[in-house]
């Protein structure tokens, strides 16, 4: 009898092992597929923006918190130890955008952190309303954006990891198409196109991105994204 409940027993270890080995197997292979898709989509993307081809719908008021949870959902699959954190102003305004273009640039944001952030790290995304205006324009140690960026109420996103950071002499560089980091050249799967396209779509919306170091981390890269909270028309008139 013993023996017998022994045996089960020993079955049972046998059957969750191998359901945990075929759950690993077939998130390896959505991950590989998921992946090959980006690319394929990267490409596409690319194609047009260098083309000047994309047409983008602004007429849409997208709630960015909605985005970031189903994002946030999307990582934890995929990177269980270092779900982002969201911190978010209270009241902030919806964002004037198409809704998919808005969450490709957020997902390729927050993938990079992830990706290059070690286990049990931690990657987080804030968020908030900043009023641009002659007077702020002139502050250049918090927003290091062009004189062009026209005045208007935007909303400051800020996707920082405790990653390895990225260097200063190319943080300019890597947004140009197929510009990979000198420390990935030989590891490190992609094909350069990520934050390219990130800048193409947040300029095409009237905004603006660059990359600073994680404030008060020994480690770490911010990349800041400034969104206008108002519709295309009304920053066209600004003069861009």
């Amino acid at each position: 009898m013993q023996a017998a409940e022994s045996s089960g027993e020993m079955d049972a270890a046998a059957a969750r092992r191998y359901a945990v080995e075929n759950f690993q197997s077939v998130m390896a292979i959505e991950r590989n597929v998921l992946r090959s898709s980006r690319l394929v989509d990267n490409v596409f993307e690319a194609a047009r923006l260098l083309g000047q081809q994309l047409l983008l719908d602004y007429s849409l008021e997208v709630d960015l918190m909605e985005v970031l949870t189903d994002l946030r959902d999307e990582l934890r699959v995929f990177y269980a130890d270092r779900v982002p954190e969201i911190e978010l102003e209270p009241e902030l305004p919806k964002l004037k955008a198409e809704r998919a273009r808005l969450e490709q640039v957020m997902s390729c944001l927050l993938n990079n952190a992830s990706r290059y952030t070690p286990r049990k790290e931690r990657v987080g995304i804030r968020a908030r309303v900043h009023m641009l205006s002659r007077e702020t324009l002139g502050t250049a140690e918090e927003l290091p954006v062009e004189e062009w960026l026209p005045e208007g109420r935007y909303v400051h996103v800020e996707v920082w990891d405790h990653g390895p950071g990225i260097p200063i002499e190319e943080r300019k560089r890597v947004f140009q198409p197929f510009y990979r980091l000198k420390r990935d050249s030989g590891g490190v799967k992609g094909m350069g196109l990520g934050l390219f396209i990130c800048h193409g779509l947040v300029a095409s919306h009237g905004g603006a991105i660059w990359i600073t170091d994680t404030v008060g981390a020994a480690h770490g890269t911010t990349v800041h994204v400034l969104w206008p909270a108002e519709s295309r028309d009304t920053v066209a008139d600004h003069g861009r």
